[in-house]
């Protein structure tokens, strides 16, 4: 997640890390960001993240959305620098902090690293701050997030009013002695790095205290920090560190080394619960995905075809499915997964797109080395999306882990069966089979629009705990209509959205977005009769009704015996 948001206050900001990919704002108990405003409704908006760009999506009829002091309607782009009013709540958004922590060798030039003893009984009163004021902004800090990030956040701010400091960094030590930043303050320049080594690191094991270093991090060119470093004790192990800097002539008091310390073991506490609710929710949700859920459904010829070549297709090679944007690709991938482990129980499903232009190759490379290498209870798959937005050579670099697999490849890719073939590499074109399955585009499947609808209605009240909502015949002819260019994933967010505008009741046509009549050549054609054409058949059958009694025709038709036979006549009706 890229993104940060920021609940703006009277006198604080609370940051709030989005927890989905598609989140509720509201001021419903249940909503995934929840503001305690009169002014919004229930369920206000929607924000959703697709390939590294934020949307928001209004649902409030009476009080909509604003970004930027302007109403919206339906879906808009919003990014980092927007100010959002929801009801009277204003929230600013932002992205997460650019700061990397490096660690290096050690060297004996660059910094001398000492342990300093704090002797926190020998303050004097007259170093301490009021015990209220010191509680109040305590409280302040322990306000509830769901995220270590947003904790760390919370931390610095109370840290920075408490423990002045020209710059000031909070992070967690991951696998191999990495340091994952959480927080950064101060005169840090994005992008800049902060020097650790792997000695200090070992320091802080050991001594288990705060550790006084200088050194030149090139906030001005030339000029020493004296900085501390305090450890972050979880469980007894180093589990990450605080940096925190000043100018020479600033020095360290001790009062101000015992604060830090005393705060350190704060923020040390709140990681420590929130990765134990964390990884409750991982398991809880590792339960939940044995089965991956598959939204792959169609009654139409082409999609029975698919299904029935699928559960055929030879293990021995990966599928490749190709098809336009949100025509259903990584559906059908969900559903090849859940429908052939030939007797077994599904197991890991794992999708990387390439199309995310923050898509991190390295670390997708680390969890495909992790699939292809673990021993399996149950059918694992790995569907690379997007494929061909990848070089070849990180191509040729997937090619040769998949070379002896254990799981199943799935690759998607929007382009036709020429050009995929033509353009993926020769190494990985190798593992997967040369007959591909290419999903239609909806236009062309017009008998499974009702189903698809029914689905995502479903979907929709599942999802955002809403009664079932149905469609009136207007709606229905209004979809039928369109020519649905973003496809199924256009559907999907069109009955998604007017679910939620409609409160789960029925669907009318004011709950859908503006959707313009099909002009393609490949849609199907509607015919629509003339008003002449409904006259004369109208007739017809009114004659027939009557027996053929132009008399009684004609009363039945409110108008003269006179004017029947003319309009007989016009429509060349035999007598």
């Amino acid at each position: 997640m890229t993104f940060r948001l920021w609940i703006v206050g009277a006198d604080t900001s609370v940051p709030v890390s989005l927890p989905s990919d598609r989140c509720i704002v509201g001021r419903a108990p249940d909503a995934d960001i929840r503001i305690d405003d009169a002014l919004a409704s229930r369920k206000h908006a929607l924000l959703q993240q697709r390939h590294g760009r934020l949307f928001i999506c209004d649902f409030a009829v009476r009080n909509p959305t604003r970004v930027n002091d302007q109403p919206i309607r339906g879906e808009t782009e919003i990014v980092a620098g927007d100010r959002l009013l929801i009801g009277s709540t204003t929230i600013e958004v932002g992205h997460r902090a650019d700061v990397r922590v490096r660690v290096r060798p050690t060297t004996r030039t660059r910094e001398v690293e000492t342990t300093v003893s704090i002797d926190t009984a020998a303050l004097s009163a007259e170093d301490v701050d009021a015990t209220t004021t010191l509680v109040e902004r305590i409280a302040r800090s322990l306000q509830t997030v769901w995220d270590s990030e947003d904790a760390a956040e919370l931390w610095l701010g109370l840290c920075n009013t408490l423990v002045p400091n020209n710059c000031c960094v909070v992070t967690l030590l991951e696998e191999g002695d990495n340091l994952r930043v959480l927080a950064a303050s101060g005169a840090v320049p994005p992008g800049a790095a902060i020097d650790v080594t792997k000695r200090l690191l070992s320091l802080l094991r050991t001594k288990r205290d705060v550790v006084c270093i200088r050194q030149t991090p090139g906030t001005e060119e030339g000029s020493l920090l004296l900085a501390v470093v305090a450890p972050v004790l979880v469980a007894g192990q180093l589990r990450g560190l605080v940096y925190a800097a000043r100018r020479p002539e600033d020095d360290w008091p001790k009062r101000d080394l015992a604060l830090l310390r005393a705060l350190t073991i704060m923020i040390a506490t709140r990681i420590e619960t929130l990765e134990r609710v964390q990884a409750l929710e991982a398991r809880m949700a590792t339960e939940r995905a044995k089965t991956v859920p598959a939204d792959f459904v169609g009654i139409s010829p082409a999609i029975l075809e698919l299904e029935r070549r699928a559960l055929s297709h030879s293990s021995s090679l990966g599928f490749v499915v190709l098809g336009e944007t949100g025509s259903g690709k990584l559906a059908f991938a969900r559903w090849i997964h859940n429908k052939t482990c030939h007797g077994r129980e599904p197991g890991r499903f794992l999708s990387i797109d390439f199309l995310d232009q923050q898509e991190n190759v390295a670390a997708a490379r680390t969890a495909v080395q992790a699939l292809v290498s673990a021993p399996l209870s149950g059918d694992s798959t790995l569907c690379l999306r997007n494929l061909l937005q990848a070089s070849r050579e990180v191509q040729a670099d997937f090619a040769a882990l998949l070379a002896r697999r254990t799981c199943r490849i799935i690759v998607t890719a929007c382009a036709t069966k020429t050009d995929f073939y033509n353009e993926v590499e020769a190494s990985l074109a190798a593992l997967l089979s040369p007959q591909p399955y290419e999903i239609p585009p909806l236009r062309q499947r017009a008998e499974d629009l009702e189903l698809l609808v029914d689905f995502f209605c479903i979907q929709a009240a599942r999802d955002y705990r809403i009664p079932v909502a149905t469609l009136s015949p207007r709606s229905f002819d209004r979809l039928r209509m369109h020519g649905w260019p973003g496809n199924v994933e256009e559907l999907r967010r069109a009955i998604e959205n007017a679910a939620m505008r409609s409160g789960g009741a029925q669907i009318m046509p004011k709950h859908l977005p503006k959707l313009a009549p099909d002009v393609t050549n490949d849609a199907p054609a509607i015919e629509v009769p003339s008003l002449e054409e409904v006259e004369r058949l109208h007739i017809l059958h009114v004659l027939e009704v009557a027996g053929g009694n132009k008399v009684l025709a004609s009363k039945f038709l409110g108008i003269a015996n006179s004017t029947l036979y003319e309009k007989m006549k016009k429509y060349g009706i035999q007598s």
